[in-house]
């Protein structure tokens, strides 16, 4: 665990709604993280988690073409010390622990405060102190 209060988390979005894009960019750096990469879908977000290597994937559930309980796995082969936290405003149980059990490291409902998000995400990287 590093306890160096000058790191910065790097964490990598993969969301297809720009708004909650441009939220999670204006709000997580008052938190100490850094958007290090943002993508539309699950696609690009393998291809930006093998080249940013981030501490953190926000991972949207629901997306086009391959949802984000279908992503988890390949994201974490790019991204092995990345961990993924699910972000939904499905709040049911089934699709909860389906994430969990596909291996998301959290699972976070979007209607919750910013703050809270960033809480878990401190929690999951064993930096909650810094």
């Amino acid at each position: 665990m590093d306890t160096d209060n000058t790191t910065t988390n790097r964490v990598l979005v993969v969301d297809d709604t720009p708004s909650i894009r441009a939220l999670l960019r204006q709000t997580l750096p008052l938190h100490g993280f850094e958007i290090v990469a943002e993508a539309r879908h699950a696609a690009e977000g393998i291809e930006l988690a093998r080249s940013e290597q981030p501490d953190v994937i926000v991972l949207d559930c629901q997306m086009p073409q391959v949802n984000g309980v279908e992503a988890i796995k390949p994201l974490k082969e790019e991204a092995p010390n990345a961990r993924i936290l699910m972000y939904s405003s499905n709040d049911e149980y089934y699709v909860r622990q389906e994430a969990l059990d596909s291996g998301a490291d959290a699972y976070f409902d979007k209607l919750a405060p910013i703050s809270q998000m960033a809480e878990e995400m401190h929690r999951m990287l064993g930096t909650e102190n810094d």
